[in-house]
């Protein structure tokens, strides 16, 4: 079991001899919940290994929100949550594009791209 967070994961046996994580958090409401990997969604801002992750818990219905720092992001893949990965706030811009396109033109950008 993974503490120090808001979030637990621990594997439960099933009767079929198969193994199902469950993920224990906590509702606003009703307190201590636990969820299977189908029941949450986690959105990753890019680049930066964090983001939140939400779930409807199953007794008051009500939908969460909770933050989700790189080791909880971690911990919730390993796991198997559904994810998406949220854009950036600002759109490439022509002269972006435009610096690509020359730099395609170069024929040393390849040795350059593997530098970077």
């Amino acid at each position: 079991m993974f503490q120090g967070t808001d979030i637990r994961v621990h594997t439960l046996e099933v009767l079929t001899e198969t193994t199902m994580t469950t993920i224990r958090t906590t509702c606003n409401r009703c307190g201590d919940i636990e969820l299977t990997t189908a029941d949450l969604r986690l959105e990753l801002v890019a680049d930066s290994g964090t983001g939140q992750y939400m779930f409807e818990c199953p007794f008051c219905e009500c939908l969460q929100h909770r933050p989700a720092n790189d080791r909880v992001v971690s911990i919730l893949l390993a796991t198997g949550v559904e994810y998406r990965v949220l854009p950036t706030d600002e759109p490439i811009s022509e002269a972006e594009i435009q610096a690509f396109a020359d730099a395609l033109g170069d024929d040393d950008w390849y040795p350059a791209f593997m530098q970077a």
